[in-house]
């Protein structure tokens, strides 16, 4: 603070701060003092931090010392006198109104309340009230998060500022049930929403300890589902949890970190556990995508890490697998390919479909793709092939595969004549001279 008006602002402040436990201040002085704060904030010469612009990390203590005593002016003014403290709009001292609020929630303070009201108005801050209810949760606050669901705009917001890892917390602290009267009306699509922006989606139990959880997400997903009836629409719990499974990408969190030369028993055991546990409620991976890695397949671990995914993740796969174009050609493919001989071709389908790839040469290199193809796997089209980015790179650089393809009779007869008119149209000479002479070969065979 270099300016005297910051000096004497912090004086008045902690003088009637003093007095207030005497009780020689009014209401009306904490409003007084408080309406020199509103002035302070729209002529803006405060010039080390915003009245106004609130975060959840304030980073240098020392240019805070004012706010501080702001902190304690609306924590002292919202206990004294609640219900006129509520008839002011405070909102242009946001930001010490909030850290006022997290201080108050996480020691137990009843003016917490107070000052969420105080806050929570429309239009509110979902970080803001996001903060809130975390720090309700790991205080276990749980009579200013009663107080904190029964407001009506928390209500009318409660999955912007609602998630996941909310739920993993207070789950791990067996006050999960506290939102059950919330999730119940909860959508697939709210469910949805929660699970793809869950920051700790692969985060594991044996994780930093800033980070630490108790079961893995899928667990923690299957319990939210079960309190959600309507997000089942005529499903079952497991049904609708392997729809979440597929839609949300949760495949891609049981990766490779397992796998590497110096992976932890402890993780692989837990990887184990979540398996075990799809298996037990039903579940299932569709995707093939972002499996775990085996490296060094001739060495004995690396068996042994085989032979522990065909114990424990090849129960898990369900009976119709995709696996994307982009994604087989980064992946472990030695070990897709022992999948599918261990399960069959017949289970496994390519996903050649614009809208889940992003193609260019290299990816389409014969040398990645014809082994799988050869194998016999259903390859999945643009249901409009005039408009598929696969088939525009398979005529324009990837004639050997296109080969590989036209002798496996991926194209139905309709799809192969619609290839042919775009050969033609957009003079793919050399792909077209591999499809006529394919054509020929099958009416040489007939």
């Amino acid at each position: 603070m270099e300016d005297i008006s910051d000096f004497k602002l912090l004086a008045e402040t902690e003088q009637l701060l003093m007095e207030a436990p005497e009780g020689k201040v009014s209401a009306e002085d904490f409003a007084a003092l408080e309406d020199k704060f509103f002035v302070a904030a729209d002529n803006k010469y405060y010039h080390h931090f915003s009245f106004e612009k609130w975060y959840p990390t304030r980073y240098n203590d020392l240019d805070n010392i004012l706010e501080d005593s702001v902190i304690d002016l609306m924590s002292a003014y919202a206990c004294s006198y609640p219900e006129k403290f509520l008839k002011h709009d405070h909102r242009k001292l946001q930001a010490p109104l909030v850290h006022g609020l997290i201080l108050c929630i996480i020691s137990g303070q009843k003016q917490a309340e107070a000052l969420a009201e105080a806050l929570f108005i429309e239009p509110i801050d979902y970080e803001m009230a996001s903060c809130a209810m975390a720090c309700g949760i790991l205080s276990r606050n749980l009579d200013f998060l009663n107080n904190l669901l029964d407001m009506y705009e928390i209500k009318a917001h409660f999955y912007d500022c609602f998630c996941m890892d909310m739920y993993a917390r207070a789950s791990d602290m067996g006050i999960a049930d506290l939102f059950d009267d919330m999730l119940k009306n909860a959508s697939y699509e709210d469910i949805k929403k929660l699970i793809k922006d869950w920051s700790m989606l692969g985060v594991y139990p044996f994780s930093t300890e800033d980070n630490r959880i108790n079961k893995y997400e899928i667990e923690y997903i299957y319990e939210l589902v079960s309190k959600t009836p309507r997000a089942w629409d005529g499903r079952s719990v497991s049904d609708t949890v392997n729809e979440l499974i597929w839609d949300c990408g949760i495949h891609s969190s049981f990766s490779y970190d397992f796998f590497s030369d110096d992976s932890s028993e402890d993780a692989t055991e837990h990887l184990a556990r979540a398996w075990d546990f799809m298996k037990e409620h039903g579940l299932s991976f569709r995707d093939l995508g972002h499996l775990p890695t085996i490296n060094n397949k001739s060495s004995s671990k690396a068996q042994d890490k085989l032979l522990f995914l065909k114990e424990h993740l090849f129960p898990v796969l369900d009976e119709k697998l995709y696996i994307t174009v982009n994604d087989y050609s980064i992946g472990d493919r030695r070990l897709i390919m022992d999948i599918i001989d261990d399960i069959g071709s017949s289970r496994v389908a390519l996903d050649c479909t614009t809208r889940r790839n992003s193609f260019h040469s290299i990816t389409l290199r014969p040398s990645i793709i014809s082994p799988l193809i050869r194998k016999g796997v259903k390859v999945v089209l643009d249901e409009n092939i005039r408009n598929s980015c696969f088939i525009y790179e398979l005529l324009n650089c990837g004639i050997s595969l296109l080969e590989v393809m036209l002798n496996k009779d991926v194209f139905s007869d309709e799809q192969l004549g619609v290839i042919t008119d775009i050969c033609i149209e957009r003079k793919c000479l050399d792909a077209l001279n591999v499809i006529r002479k394919n054509l020929s070969q099958r009416k040489g065979e007939k």
